[in-house]
């Protein structure tokens, strides 16, 4: 029984890693837009709506099936933008924002890149790395030693 509850916790996983992915790539887009025409913004579009068709194409579990509509939802309304040539930079914002409801709605994390410290101990801090510390102050009116910069 408890192999079955992992395997449902890692398709869970992995869809909240692949909507991740899909809200990465439309946040990038996003931020990049100011500098792209509207052409190749549309151009660019077209792959996160095929990254989201992939995702409502895969078979998942019954309860992830909850988070499938508003992602297809997303990608409807970035097509229909495409192909309507509406504003697709504000439809960018919309989708990310929809798109962190989901990924908060999951309670997975999108990626695990930073390690969490012991319940009971406070995270250690962190000490000066050598070479990256301040160098003393001169006293006033004095020049510091040649092989430190001026403060």
């Amino acid at each position: 029984m408890e192999f079955k509850q992992y395997l449902l916790n890692e398709n869970k996983a992995l869809l909240a890693q692949k909507i991740g992915d899909v809200l990465n790539a439309i946040q990038e887009l996003s931020g990049n837009s100011s500098g792209m025409g509207a052409r190749e913004l549309m151009r660019s579009a077209e792959p996160i709506v095929n990254q989201i068709r992939r995702i409502l194409h895969s078979n998942w579990s019954k309860e992830d099936l909850v988070y499938l509509p508003p992602l297809q939802k997303v990608g409807v309304a970035i097509m229909r933008a495409i192909e309507e040539k509406d504003d697709l930079k504000q439809i960018l914002a919309a989708a990310a924002d929809v798109l962190q409801g989901v990924t908060a709605k999951t309670g997975e994390p999108i990626n695990t890149l930073g390690g969490e410290s012991p319940p009971n101990q406070p995270a250690a801090p962190m000490a000066p790395t050598a070479g990256l510390e301040q160098p003393p102050a001169a006293p006033q009116g004095q020049q510091p030693p040649p092989n430190q910069p001026a403060a």
